[in-house]
């Protein structure tokens, strides 16, 4: 007896009332069913563990940084609510429709908004004014939180494109 075969008297002894010459497509419907229920799970278990690990991450932050990430977290997650937590770059980020929105770091004098993307500040030029900054990352103190209304339009910034690249 076949792998496959197994499976057919499986199904047939259960769920279903499938012979060996039954429809094929049937068959081939009823693990492709199956088959994206444990994709959907496997998805499910993926973002509630990067929830975790945004957690630990947060976690093994001082204050005032962990209260100032903890606050942009809550500010990102509210201006994109359907956004996926993950782990990019060992560093928490948020995607959306595929692309990395944003994402944040603690370092040792500074804590960094991410825009996953070289070409956000430069658009931003003025309203990132008295930040240090490198071309992909927004510096600021662990004390001051980013204002929601930047927050807004770094978001806004990168969301933009990542639509224009999938219209592409």
């Amino acid at each position: 007896m076949t792998h496959d075969a197994g499976r057919a008297r499986f199904i047939n002894t259960e769920e279903h009332s499938l012979t060996r010459r039954s429809d094929a497509s049937q068959l081939s419907d009823y693990f492709r069913v199956g088959w994206a229920s444990s994709v959907q799970l496997v998805a499910k278990e993926e973002e509630q563990m990067s929830k975790r690990e945004i957690d630990a991450y947060l976690a093994d932050v001082d204050e005032p940084g962990h209260s100032s990430l903890q606050k942009l977290r809550e500010t990102i997650l509210s201006l994109v609510p359907h956004a996926e937590e993950v782990i990019s770059y060992k560093m928490p980020a948020f995607r959306v429709d595929g692309g990395i929105v944003a994402g944040f770091g603690a370092f040792k004098n500074h804590l960094s908004y991410l825009p996953f993307s070289g070409s956000v500040l430069p658009q931003l030029e003025t309203e990132i004014e008295g930040y240090d900054h490198t071309v992909s990352a927004l510096h600021f103190p662990a004390g001051r939180p980013l204002p929601r209304l930047l927050v807004k339009k770094l978001i806004d910034a990168r969301l933009a494109q990542i639509r224009e690249h999938a219209r592409d």
